[in-house]
């Protein structure tokens, strides 16, 4: 029988092999077609996070999956909020989502990472305004030569990488505005219940290492940088 890829089979994992297999499984989780899409209803009970507090997956509707509504390209060294208005753009945004949201569209992913721009409270407010269900990320975003790569993700070990992740209320993931986020579940669920619920469901080791580690890698040109 073909075995998972060490990336998500070993425990603990080294800070090198954490960001691989989180960004790897994240990217097979997240590798939507371009465009709106209505996925299929979901297994009963399941939910989702938006910014605006939990969702069933059955309550998602059409879906835009990769979209942004806010960028800034700077770099991770001199992002900052103070670089652009909230107001402003609030008002240059809401026009659009208001119309996604007449066409039929009912939840957008917003996946601008930290460092980047992402702004959970704009998001907050526009999901209010728009009435649209708005999904935001965790994560950091490793293109143009690791430009937009804090500092801190060269030095920090794994356990510490994760806690920035699961742990940031900036992240906005479970409940904006609260210390650390409110209820949130650690990075090991990801090797205690995802792929146990995987296997159970009748996924084959194979299957799961094509899903989450090759055929990512293959989509994205994922590098991972030695520490």
């Amino acid at each position: 029988m073909a075995r998972l890829s060490p990336t998500l089979a070993a425990m603990p994992l080294s800070r090198r092999q954490f960001i691989q297999a989180d960004t790897a499984a994240l990217g097979g989780l997240a590798a939507f077609a371009t465009g709106c899409v209505t996925p299929r209803r979901g297994a009963r009970g399941s939910r989702i996070q938006t910014v605006l507090g939990p969702v069933s997956t059955r309550a998602l509707g059409t879906v835009l999956p990769h979209e942004h509504v806010l960028v800034d390209f700077i770099g991770a060294d001199r992002v900052s909020r103070d670089r652009y208005g909230r107001d402003e753009a609030f008002a240059v945004a809401l026009p659009h989502l208001q119309r996604a949201r007449e066409l039929g569209c009912a939840t957008l992913f917003e996946c601008t990472p930290a460092y980047l721009g992402r702004d959970p409270e704009l998001l907050r407010a526009l999901a209010i305004a728009s009435g649209l269900q708005l999904v935001t990320n965790t994560g950091y975003y490793g293109a143009a030569n690791d430009r937009f790569l804090p500092a801190h993700a060269f030095s920090e070990s794994a356990g510490q990488l994760a806690n920035r992740v699961l742990l940031s209320h900036d992240a906005g993931w479970y409940h904006v505005g609260e210390p650390g986020g409110g209820q949130y579940r650690s990075h090991e669920t990801l090797f205690t219940q995802f792929l146990p619920a995987l296997r159970r469901s009748g996924f084959r080791e194979e299957e799961l290492d094509q899903m989450l580690v090759r055929n990512p890698a293959d989509a994205f040109g994922i590098r991972v940088r030695d520490a």
